[in-house]
């Protein structure tokens, strides 16, 4: 049996669609309300439900939730909060997920009453590190009783935070629930909302050195969007081969494979490098003819900046496979210079079946970009440039956190390539390639079932590609 602990304070105008939704799921539960220092009407409209319910006046959430915890007998525990509710069977479903997969917790993605700025580790694949750089699971989860690990009462925030990291020392028999089968509700006295600065920042480090969590900004982040399962041999050769301090890299996979084996090999990093993230991304919506390929890319890279910690950021695509020692090299530079805000290598790109080089000159005009120019292939040496690829570059956190990656520049529409750069220079940053760093171009051919590699050094014809903005 699962036993549902619904904590609420002052919850009197969402409480009631709370306790209707937790009734409306299937599964075989007990309900125990745990009303602590209301002064409103919680407590009679709990009572119109068959909850066991409590009165108590800790003003203070975690030991709700231990009190809430002593009264409950099922083997399955999963906390809720009396101003959210469920979308779905979201108890029933997760206690068939725990047994057909034999794990000891999980965890589901929420829908959000509010659109949010960041995203919600609950949105990620479970591996252990993915609680260290910055964020939690959500208080919501279910978890059999023995591997509970009690709440820390000294923390009026970041208490979910703490209590996954201490229940994974008990087991990382996890997982995440494919569908998102309930709300969080954002709301002006949420005490999430309303805890100051100084008590988040007190909070952060209490629990960083309770659990002897050491992180840095000057670690990197390595961003990896993977969408081709049929490159992933090959892009793991480069990767396992890399010439990067895995110490200092957080692994970030953005998965589009929707496929158990890359989401397996991806959660296989695991321990290999200080922290390993894996993202799924949904797939896109039907877009607007000629925009979706851009559109997609966009709103990809835009989870960057919402998933970086650290000062730099490097991005290398599924169909990239640069030197061994790309990124230490585009570090060394873009460490040494403040005024640049991104790096890059040099790699062919095809378009209408020509090649060019992904390095651009934006032309501008009366204070707008009306074109670019795609740049000469050159031997060596270092180059400012107005517009980059994706494919292999370091760029800096805070400069992309403010501009974002966009599909329109100056109100047209063109490459998130082209924009994001163009947008740094524009902030007064320097953008710049290392012609050096040399990248390999994957391209599947599903006529010949084949990867054909192009490479900047073998001999082909390079056309100047230009783009009307």
């Amino acid at each position: 049996m699962i036993s549902v602990i619904v904590t609420a304070h002052n919850h009197e105008q969402y409480l009631d669609e709370c306790l209707r939704t937790i009734f409306r799921d299937k599964a075989e539960k007990e309900v125990i309300v745990v009303n602590d220092s209301s002064n409103d009407n919680t407590g009679r409209i709990a009572k119109r439900f068959p909850v066991k319910y409590f009165e108590v006046d800790f003003a203070n959430a975690c030991k709700s939730r231990n009190f809430g915890f002593e009264q409950s007998t099922g083997d399955l525990i999963n906390y809720f909060d009396g101003d959210d509710y469920l979308n779905g069977d979201y108890f029933y479903e997760c206690e068939q997920f725990i047994k057909e997969n034999d794990l000891d917790f999980c965890y589901a993605p929420f829908h959000m009453s509010i659109q949010a700025r960041d995203l919600h580790t609950n949105e990620l694949q479970f591996t252990r590190s993915m609680l260290y750089p910055h964020t939690a699971i959500c208080t919501i989860g279910m978890f059999k009783r023995e591997f509970f690990p009690g709440w820390d009462t000294n923390l009026f925030c970041q208490q979910d935070w703490d209590f996954w990291l201490s229940l994974t020392k008990k087991t990382v028999n996890g997982g995440r629930m494919p569908n998102r089968l309930w709300t969080y509700r954002q709301h002006p006295n949420q005490k999430s909302t309303i805890v100051s600065n100084e008590v988040r920042q007190e909070s952060r480090e209490y629990v960083k050195k309770k659990h002897k969590i050491k992180t840095s900004e000057k670690d990197l982040t390595l961003f990896i969007p993977f969408s081709r399962e049929i490159l992933l041999a090959r892009f793991f050769d480069w990767l396992d081969n890399a010439k990067i301090n895995r110490k200092k890299t957080h692994l970030v996979f953005l998965d589009h494979t929707h496929s158990k084996f890359a989401r397996d090999k991806f959660l296989a990093e695991e321990g290999k490098w200080k922290s390993v993230r894996v993202l799924s991304i949904a797939r896109p919506k039907e877009l607007e003819p000629g925009m979706k390929r851009w559109k997609v890319i966009a709103d990809n890279m835009n989870y960057i900046p919402k998933m970086c910690y650290t000062e730099l950021f490097a991005v290398v695509e599924d169909d990239t496979i640069p030197d061994l020692d790309a990124i230490p090299r585009l570090l060394k530079t873009i460490e040494k210079r403040e005024d640049v805000a991104m790096i890059e290598g040099v790699e062919l790109a095809r378009q209408n079946k020509s090649h060019h080089v992904g390095a651009w000159d934006v032309t501008v005009q009366n204070g707008k970009a009306v074109g670019a120019t795609s740049k000469a292939l050159k031997d060596s040496g270092i180059e400012e440039i107005s517009g980059g690829g994706f494919y292999c570059m370091v760029c800096r956190t805070e400069p992309t956190q403010r501009i974002g990656f966009k599909i329109k520049l100056d109100g047209a529409r063109t490459g998130p390539d082209i924009v994001y750069a163009y947008e740094l220079t524009k902030l007064g940053y320097k953008v710049l390639i290392d012609w050096s760093v040399r990248c390999t171009h994957l391209q599947y051919s599903k006529e010949r079932d084949e990867i054909d590699e192009i490479c900047p050094d073998e001999e082909i014809a390079i056309v100047g590609y230009k783009l009307i903005i």
